[in-house]
């Protein structure tokens, strides 16, 4: 009886080792991945993002927005100038979705994902272009301005 089960157990365990790895899934546009699927570079684990973008009543808002793509957590510090208390930090968890527009290889960067519509912020940048973040509607739609709705990369 042993002598069957250590058959099977082997058997078992060749079968294992003989099939190949999986490749990974290929990606399409609209699918969501997580930021750390998206890029394994030590140098790209803390994104930092920064601008100025308009504010209705104030003189603008300082935006900088930390993404750990390691642990996919994110801090959005938002500055109003001009305005009595004028700093307010969010913080929590974010995913990402690839394609946007044209862009199949585009990268939308959903703040809060686990959380109501409501409390979740949307960011975006092209495939050609990873340095320029957009800011985008709650929507998820480009901002129609002649203003500004960018955040550049800080190098770090």
């Amino acid at each position: 009886m042993k002598a069957i089960i250590s058959i099977l157990v082997l058997g078992c365990i060749l079968t294992i080792s003989c099939n190949p790895k999986k490749s990974s899934p290929e990606v399409k546009a609209g699918d969501s991945v997580s930021q750390n699927e998206v890029s394994t570079s030590p140098k790209e684990i803390l994104l930092i993002y920064e601008g100025m973008v308009p504010c209705a009543d104030c003189e603008g808002i300082q935006i900088t927005l930390q993404l750990n793509t390691l642990k996919n957590r994110f801090e959005e510090k938002r500055v109003y100038l001009g305005k009595g208390k004028n700093e307010f930090v969010k913080e929590g968890n974010f995913n990402t979705e690839r394609g946007f527009g044209n862009d199949n290889d585009a990268t939308v960067f959903i703040l809060n994902w686990d959380k109501p519509q409501s409390e979740q912020s949307y960011y975006m940048y092209n495939s050609n272009d990873t340095e320029t973040l957009h800011v985008l509607s709650p929507a998820k739609k480009l901002i129609d301005s002649a203003m500004d709705y960018t955040l550049k990369k800080k190098i770090i």
